[in-house]
């Protein structure tokens, strides 16, 4: 049978969700703990491959397995074996065909500034520090034509296939203000590496003063002369939600 599991993590102590030989990855966690349970080897399918320090809130993996344990089961036993920062929040049985990437309608981001002239230790793993004020209908302006379909080469780093399509659908990007923080939620039916830190990175860089919307058309067009999007650190960002068609499903097999 296949499994579809909802997934919760903290990603500073680790070096973004794939599996790495030499690096701890989510990944490698969560397939230690199904092998734990089990006993037999099993390789994992995620919605996205998060970056090294961000975090997620509703990743999605699935895996097929022969072991006759109820969803209750596995999510009881597993998150008994997973670390304090890895958790199991939902397991559902899933049609035998079903691709956490390749279904996915949408993927929503969302990246947290913490805009305050003093830093804060509470939120320094979850947030980014900004200590100038920023002009949110600045940002709103300058977010408008980032949404739609674009080639965004420039908002992202390099991919494996470097004949793979760099073009990426934003179906919405939104501010949300909640004083000290600033939530920027991104989403789109997918991204390149770094893309939305990239792109809350010319954001912010709007909101300061430092960018103009003009700026902005210009790096989505990589226009001639166009100024370089920095990507902010990764603590900041978390992948909220992946929208399915038909998951979690209404009714169990």
């Amino acid at each position: 049978m296949r499994l579809a599991m909802i997934v919760e993590y903290h990603g500073k102590g680790y070096s973004g969700f794939q599996y790495q030989k030499n690096a701890p990855s989510v990944q490698q966690q969560i397939e230690k703990s199904i092998e734990s349970l089990t006993a037999q080897p099993v390789r994992i399918r995620a919605a996205g491959r998060t970056d090294t320090g961000v975090h997620a809130l509703g990743q999605v993996v699935a895996f097929d397995t022969s072991a006759n344990y109820t969803p209750e089961t596995f999510l009881n036993a597993l998150n008994a074996r997973l670390p304090q920062d890895v958790a199991v929040k939902e397991v559902y049985r899933v049609r035998q065909d079903f691709d956490p990437r390749r279904d996915a309608i949408s993927r929503l981001y969302r990246y947290t500034l913490l805009v305050s002239k003093v830093r804060s230790p509470m939120w320094r793993d979850r947030t980014h520090m900004v200590r100038a004020p920023l002009d949110l209908d600045a940002m709103l302006e300058a977010a408008a034509p980032m949404v739609g379909a674009h080639d965004f080469a420039s908002f992202g780093s390099p991919l494996d296939d470097p004949e793979a399509s760099t073009v990426r659908r934003i179906y919405r990007i939104d501010l949300k203000p909640s004083e000290p923080f600033l939530h920027v939620e991104v989403e789109g039916n997918a991204f390149l590496p770094r893309q939305v830190r990239r792109m809350v990175g010319a954001l912010v860089d709007v909101g300061a003063g430092k960018l103009t919307t003009e700026d902005i058309k210009k790096q989505i067009s990589r226009a001639e002369g166009a100024p370089v999007a920095r990507s902010l650190p990764p603590q900041g960002l978390c992948l909220v939600r992946v929208k399915y068609a038909d998951f979690p499903p209404r009714d169990e097999e």
